[in-house]
């Protein structure tokens, strides 16, 4: 949306001088849902526990491609919804507007969430990342 002035200070239009501001707006229907009210999932077991993340050196981002899964669902029963994740080719109902304290291992790491389309507002989810598991089932000698 483009906002152009084209007034003067009494509201008169003025001569050959103007402005322009430009801003984006999210128009939103009376039916929303807010992304407080979401079920968030990171890294789930075959229960559909969350559990925590694997450590690796490196940032953990789930949701990313090659990363630990990132659920988010909405509603019960017949009203289940799983909510898609924005990509380059897709609105999503939802993007990751990033990631926080995500790289050591602990329980400070967060993704910072926004709703889109029928779902707004931004929330912060914590998650866990662990130490790497030792192979049980290696045998051999350290030199």
């Amino acid at each position: 949306m483009t906002i152009r002035a084209l007034t003067d200070d009494l509201g008169q239009p003025k001569g050959s001088c103007c402005g322009e501001v430009t801003e984006e707006y999210r128009i939103t229907g009376n039916r929303y849902t807010d992304l407080s009210k979401a079920k968030i999932k990171i890294n789930s077991d075959a229960k559909g526990k969350t559990r925590a993340c694997t450590y690796t050196g490196s940032a953990i981002e789930p949701g990313g491609a090659g990363q630990p899964e990132l659920v988010i669902t909405t509603g019960k029963g017949r009203n289940l919804r799983v909510l898609t994740p924005k990509t380059e080719y897709t609105e999503g109902d939802y993007e990751i507007l990033g990631y926080y304290n995500n790289i050591g291992k602990g329980n400070s790491a967060v993704i910072l969430l926004r709703g889109l389309g029928d779902f707004r507002g931004v929330r912060a989810v914590k998650f866990s990342i662990s130490a790497s598991p030792v192979d049980a089932g290696w045998s051999g000698v350290f030199r």
